[in-house]
């Protein structure tokens, strides 16, 4: 594991992660209800390729959240003891 990330470092993490994917998924959620409602006519598979987006988009921003979170701490915590 990286030098200096803790278990409790990881579970900060996922926690903001968890909590940012609230406003996160929902506007995820408000952008893909729009482009489906814009793709009324269009076929069933460019429904479901813009719906897969959504759902690939609101994954890589929790990872991209919690990558953030664990690198924040990581600086965090070796500010704090002076350890690189």
């Amino acid at each position: 594991m990286t030098a200096g990330l803790t278990l409790d470092a990881l579970a900060h993490a996922v926690a903001a992660a968890l909590l940012h994917s609230l406003w996160q998924g929902a506007v995820v959620a408000v952008l893909t209800a729009v482009a489906l409602r814009a793709l009324r006519s269009a076929t069933a598979q460019a429904r479901c390729v813009v719906a897969c987006a959504g759902l690939a988009v609101l994954l890589g921003a929790f990872v991209f959240t919690a990558a953030r979170a664990v690198e924040g701490d990581v600086r965090t915590t070796t500010l704090r003891t002076g350890r690189s």
